[in-house]
Order: C-alpha cells, then structure tokens, then sequence
C-alpha cells in the first residue's frame, strides 16, 4: 500500500470513527493530534498547482476585504 493510500485510509477512519462517537473525551486530545499529523502528512502529496491555486485565492480574498 501507497504512503498516501495508507494516510487517506487512517484519516477516513479517524473521522468515521468520531461521527460514531468511538473515543471518550479523554481520548479525544490524542486524536485530535493523530489527524493533525496525519493531514500535515497529506500535504506532501498535494499537486504544486492546487497549493498555488489556494495561494492565490487567499490573496484575491484578503484584496476584497479592503
């Protein structure tokens, strides 16, 4: 398995897991963290052309606030 399927994988589980309110709220710091990585991760795979594409919305939004 892929580095990026195994992360998607972990990251549809993780969510699943707490719309069924499987942690206790104890547990949730932790998982909370696990996501995080797991995104931050995920962005190594992220196509150069989306991130500038985000990049330039972010400008454009920041232009129509003034």
């Amino acid at each position: 398995m892929e580095k990026k399927q195994f992360l998607l994988g972990m990251l549809q589980l993780i969510d699943v897991a707490a719309k069924r309110g499987t942690w206790e709220g104890g547990e949730l710091d932790f998982v909370a963290m696990l996501r995080r990585d797991v995104v931050e991760q995920l962005k190594e795979f992220a196509d150069p052309v989306d991130n500038e594409t985000e990049d330039q919305k972010k400008d454009s939004d920041k232009k129509g606030e003034h």
